[in-house]
């Protein structure tokens, strides 16, 4: 994978995950809107149940959708 893409650490636990046959997605932030901490480009990986398991979205209005 490229750096460009992922940070290593998000890409090594990516392929843990592959490995494992675990379900998880990968979060983008594409667009925001307002004041916000996270930036469009922000990523998160999150467990099937989605858990975040490294990365971060943002405050609590991402949690709250």
């Amino acid at each position: 994978m490229s750096k460009y893409v992922f940070d290593p650490s998000l890409a090594e636990a990516v392929e843990a995950l592959r490995a494992q046959d675990t379900p998880f997605a990968i979060a983008t932030v594409i667009r925001t809107a307002g004041l916000t901490a996270a930036k469009p480009g922000a990523k998160a990986l999150l467990r099937g149940d989605g858990t975040i398991m490294q990365g971060w979205l943002g405050g609590a209005a991402s949690v709250a959708r």
